[in-house]
């Protein structure tokens, strides 16, 4: 072969070493329960491995994160030369039904019942501890949406010497329960409101009291309900120490702009907190579009993140 077509061979080899983007794996853990933790890695740069690891965390829906577009192609984006890690839930994986196909979608029944925000932060630690065991990363940020934002508080929280920064969105206020009476009052006239908020405080009343071990409501179960209503994400918060963001949409209609609001004066003026800022976008809802103009403002919170993160020199 002739060296100068072996020079270039090599030149091509060493540049797609060094630019080329690998494709999420897919890779397997066991819970103490024997059962699989799937989760998904995604190096970067193939011959140079980032020092910077983002975790990215879903809401609470009944779907597979590698579904999830918003996580996987915008808001990885916010520190783009990083590795990307997404964790399944309980009984889910990449062969769970697609949420945007047409059938009617059947949750797993071992999701249904052994789902929890507490079950998350397990699985979430104990994947971060496997990685850590095979590369130190020099920086880690975890970003969540709604519910995946309450998961990534309080990882900080246990964690606060292995995570840098949290981002969290459409997260909501102090109580789980407070976020579900507004949004009920967002969807229905002032009469059938009441009559919606007086039944579902009674059911919380009925799942606290009974443990209702066969529950299943609105595709969650008895640990689910019962995680959730018992968060105080104000003293979750309380006990970060590491840089928070918190991003809320002014038209998102399950939570309130005002309660999240309401719940960080409550931390700075109550708690002496100063590492939290929130960004608000009045006029965004919760699938990042702007209601006024039609048009996705995705792009444009990735930037403000970036921002964020530069302003507080969140990467070492």
């Amino acid at each position: 072969m002739p060296k100068r077509l072996l020079l270039s061979l090599f030149i091509l080899l060493f540049s797609y070493l060094n630019f080329a983007y690998a494709m999420p794996t897919t890779n397997h853990l066991i819970r103490d329960d024997g059962s699989p933790v799937t989760y998904y890695l995604t190096r970067q740069k193939i011959a140079s491995p980032s020092d910077t690891l983002l975790i990215l965390l879903q809401g609470s829906e009944c779907s597979s994160v590698a579904y999830d577009s918003t996580l996987n192609r915008g808001l990885s984006q916010v520190i783009p030369s990083a590795d990307l890690l997404t964790v399944e839930k309980y009984g889910l994986d990449a062969y769970s039904p697609d949420p945007l196909a047409k059938e009617l979608v059947f949750c797993p029944s071992s999701y249904i019942k052994y789902d929890s925000p507490s079950q998350r932060v397990r699985d979430v630690k104990q994947v971060l501890d496997r990685l850590q065991q095979i590369q130190t990363y020099k920086n880690i940020v975890v970003l969540g949406i709604n519910e995946g934002g309450l998961i990534a508080s309080r990882i900080a929280s246990e964690l606060p010497k292995v995570i840098n920064a949290v981002i969290s969105i459409n997260s909501g206020g102090r109580y789980f329960i407070d976020d579900v009476l507004y949004r009920i009052s967002r969807k229905l006239n002032t009469e059938e409101a009441d009559t919606e908020q007086l039944a579902f405080i009674r059911t919380t009343e009925r799942i606290q009291r009974e443990n209702p071990e066969q529950l299943d409501l609105d595709n969650h179960g008895l640990l689910w309900w019962k995680d959730i209503l018992s968060y105080d994400r104000q003293a979750i918060l309380a006990q970060v120490t590491q840089p928070v963001l918190i991003i809320s949409s002014g038209q998102e209609v399950d939570i309130s702009i005002k309660s999240t609001k309401q719940m960080l004066g409550s931390l700075k003026n109550d708690d002496g907190k100063y590492n939290i800022r929130m960004m608000a976008y009045p006029n965004m809802n919760g699938q990042f579009i702007n209601l006024n103009t039609g048009q996705s403002e995705l792009i444009r919170v990735v930037e403000d993140i970036r921002v964020w993160l530069a302003n507080y020199r969140v990467l070492q």
